[in-house]
């Protein structure tokens, strides 16, 4: 298990021999469902709503370092993913998991 943690963070993951458009579906697939979190979260924010992630909790209220952070985010999370649908799908899975999360929420403030 240590093993597969350790390659999965590796500066140098093993990628896997995939069509290019599989890879820029699971890019695609994390960009989005960050940005459905960024989206989510700001108008929850905006709402009333409560931050429960303590670490990001001090960064929600400033909408652009918030931004900034979801954008390095999608980057790093693309890099570490491209060519490696599984992860790609795990991640932008667990994102889209979240944003849902978000939506229940909107839906009970409005």
């Amino acid at each position: 298990m240590y093993t597969a943690i350790r390659s999965f963070f590796s500066l140098r993951p093993v990628r896997q021999n995939v069509s290019l458009r599989a890879a820029r579906i699971g890019a695609a697939a994390i960009v989005l469902s960050q940005a459905l979190d960024y989206l989510t979260t700001t108008i929850g924010i905006q709402l009333g709503a409560v931050e429960t992630n303590p670490v990001m909790a001090p960064v929600v209220s400033n909408w652009v370092l918030f931004l900034f952070i979801k954008g390095l985010a999608s980057t790093f999370l693309v890099w570490v993913t491209w060519k490696r649908p599984l992860a790609a799908t795990l991640i932008s899975g667990l994102y889209l998991v979240v944003g849902i999360s978000n939506l229940l929420v909107l839906g009970q403030l409005l």
